[in-house]
């Protein structure tokens, strides 16, 4: 089964692991809940994203404006190279591009 994986690293920074797809979105957004409670700015991980599609883009931009709603920061690093092509066909990269590294 397909899944994502959320690895706590140091303070404020999730590695990412596994693939980020329709199929693992939904319970994604869920695990995510946990992960980001708090008040610190956040920084994401992604060397471990294997595969994803545009609902991995979604969950992205998705957890950009729960925390921008919080106040909070969140960046993205190690963005792979699938999601920089995804980003700029669907016209998102320029919503992403402040938070990728």
């Amino acid at each position: 089964m397909n899944t994502l994986s959320f690895i706590s690293q140091a303070e404020g920074t999730i590695l990412l692991k596994g693939e980020m797809t329709f199929s693992t979105v939904k319970a994604a957004l869920g695990e995510s809940v946990h992960h980001f409670d708090g008040d610190g700015d956040l920084r994401i991980d992604m060397r471990g994203v294997r595969r994803t599609d545009s609902a991995g883009l979604s969950l992205l931009i998705e957890w950009m404006r729960r925390l921008r709603g919080e106040q909070r920061e969140i960046e993205f690093v190690n963005f792979p190279r699938q999601f920089e092509g995804l980003a700029r066909v669907s016209g998102a990269d320029e919503i992403l591009a402040a938070s990728m590294q």
